[in-house]
């Protein structure tokens, strides 16, 4: 595909001999393109990366990345970049040095500039990665990164489902989604696609109103339906509330 290809010659021109690895995952490896999936590209790293290799970086990206609006045609590019002394073996507080994604296109237009920050959102991503990915360029992925160890990924899962109940509003087919993926990993320790997650979770959820909204993320995903959670009234919230307790427990 001529975006990852364009992803790869970017990062092999910018970061150069730093680069130890750059990895396809999700649901392109596990279980499929859906309409609304992104193209997820991990890169493993030996050194940080300078500001203006940031800078250099993101320019790239913005241009290879199609959104909403775009003349370019494909799909939403993800580029994650972690260094690999940072995350192997995994540490207490691992360290993203770098991630692209079009959530953040207006801000990297307005100029700013991604530093890097503790992410406990790594746990869940690597363990993906580790579990089906192609590798674009280095070694398969698990030469380069440690396993995650369950009870990290079950703990850093758990500590992302605040922020998800607050983000519900904003984004509520993504926040349903992932409440019900980090619900069904919690539970059986792997990771499964998100339509997959919700499909699992609606046989969990008791109150009819509630499985109705996950139904409907599950479908809005899969480009089934269209949007309308407003004509669901409370119930996104309850059973986002529902399945955070599930969580919890």
């Amino acid at each position: 595909m001529k975006q990852i290809d364009a992803v790869v010659a970017a990062v092999g021109q910018i970061l150069g001999e730093a680069v130890l690895g750059i990895y396809q995952y999700g649901s392109a490896i596990s279980s499929g393109l859906q309409p609304m999936s992104d193209l997820d590209i991990l890169v493993v790293i030996d050194q940080p990366m300078t500001t203006a290799q940031r800078r250099d970086l993101v320019g790239e990206l913005l241009q290879c990345s199609a959104h909403q609006g775009s003349r370019i045609s494909g799909r939403p590019v993800e580029v994650t970049i972690v260094r690999q002394a940072a995350v192997s073996p995994w540490p207490a507080s691992p360290e993203r040095e770098f991630q692209y994604g079009e959530w953040l296109r207006s801000e990297f237009e307005s100029g700013i500039v991604p530093a890097p920050v503790i992410d406990q959102d790594l746990a869940p991503l690597l363990f993906t990665a580790l579990t089906a990915s192609r590798a674009l360029d280095g070694p398969p992925i698990d030469q380069l990164i440690e396993p995650i160890p369950h009870d990290e990924l079950a703990a850093a899962m758990r500590a992302g489902v605040p922020g998800l109940i607050d983000e519900l509003a904003e984004d509520t087919r993504n926040v349903l989604l992932t409440l019900a993926r980090i619900w069904y990993t919690t539970c059986n320790g792997d990771i499964i696609s998100k339509d997959a997650a919700a499909a699992w979770a609606l046989g969990h959820i008791p109150d009819e109103a509630g499985a109705a909204a996950m139904e409907h993320a599950r479908s809005v995903y899969l480009s089934e339906e269209q949007e309308a959670f407003d004509a669901l009234g409370t119930a996104p919230a309850d059973v986002a509330r529902f399945v955070a307790a599930r969580i919890a427990e």
